[in-house]
C-alpha cells in the first residue's frame, strides 16, 4: 500500500466509514485498521464506531437506535464524491420473508438498511458483512453503486467466522494489479484464497 495519501484518494481507506461491529473487534485487527487510517491522513472524526462493551475508541453500543443514528450521520455527512464503507459483524436470519440482522436489542431488516442507503448520496459504497448466514442480506443490499462482501454463504454458520478483510488489506501480496494499494475487492479475493481449504465460502454481490 502507498504510505502517503490524502483523504478519499484511495478506496481502500475512504472518508465516511461506519464500523458497526458487534463481535470480533480485536480479532479483526480494527485497532490496526484505525492506525492505518491515521497514517494515511484520514480524519478519525470521519469514523463512527458502534460496538459492545464500550471499548476504547467506540462511539456507542450497537443498539437499533444508535445504528439508525449512525446511518443518519452518514446520510448527513456523505457527499456525491464520497466512498463510504460500512462494516457489520452480526448474525443474519430469515424472518417473515426478510433477511434480518440480529442486534443487541432487536432485529433490523436488510431492506430497512437498503432504504437508508438509498437516501444517502455517494460515489460508490463498500459493505463488508461478517457473521452467520451473512450472504442472506446480499441480494437486498446490492446495487450498481455498491459492492457487498459477505463472509459466508446464506446457508452457512460457524462458531468462528474465519473471514478477515483487515488481514487481506494488510497483505501486500493481495495487490494483484500492482498499483501499490490493496482495494477491498483485492482483499476479498485474498481472503477467498486464504479460506480455500476451509468449509467457509465468502460471497460477493454487486449490480
Amino acid at each position: 500500500m502507498v504510505t502517503t495519501l490524502e483523504p478519499n484518494d484511495n478506496i481502500s481507506f475512504p472518508i465516511g466509514t461506519i464500523l458497526t461491529v458487534q463481535q470480533y473487534y480485536e480479532r479483526l485487527d480494527l485497532f490496526d485498521l484505525f492506525k492505518q487510517f491515521k497514517e494515511r491522513g484520514i480524519d478519525i472524526n470521519s469514523l463512527c464506531v458502534i460496538t459492545e462493551d464500550s471499548r476504547t475508541g467506540c462511539d456507542d453500543d450497537p443498539t437499533i437506535s444508535n445504528i439508525e443514528e449512525a446511518f443518519s450521520w452518514l446520510e448527513n455527512t456523505s457527499e456525491s464524491s464520497s466512498q463510504p464503507v460500512i462494516y457489520i459483524s452480526d448474525h443474519v436470519i430469515w424472518t417473515m420473508g426478510n433477511a434480518t440482522f440480529q442486534f443487541s436489542d432487536g432485529n433490523l431488516s436488510a431492506n430497512t438498511i437498503d432504504g437508508w442507503l438509498n437516501s444517502t448520496q455517494y460515489q460508490d459504497l463498500t459493505m463488508i458483512l461478517n457473521g452467520n448466514r451473512s450472504a442472506l442480506a446480499g441480494p437486498d443490499l446490492k446495487d450498481s453503486s455498491r459492492e457487498i462482501f459477505c463472509s459466508m454463504r446464506s446457508t452457512q454458520s460457524f462458531d468462528d467466522d474465519l473471514f478477515n478483510i483487515t488481514r487481506g488489506l494488510k497483505d501486500p501480496s493481495a495487490d494483484t494489479n500492482f498499483d501499490g494499494e490493496v482495494s477491498y475487492h483485492e482483499a476479498y479475493l485474498k481472503e477467498c484464497y486464504n479460506l480455500r481449504f476451509s468449509d467457509q465460502d465468502p460471497q460477493y454481490f454487486s449490480g
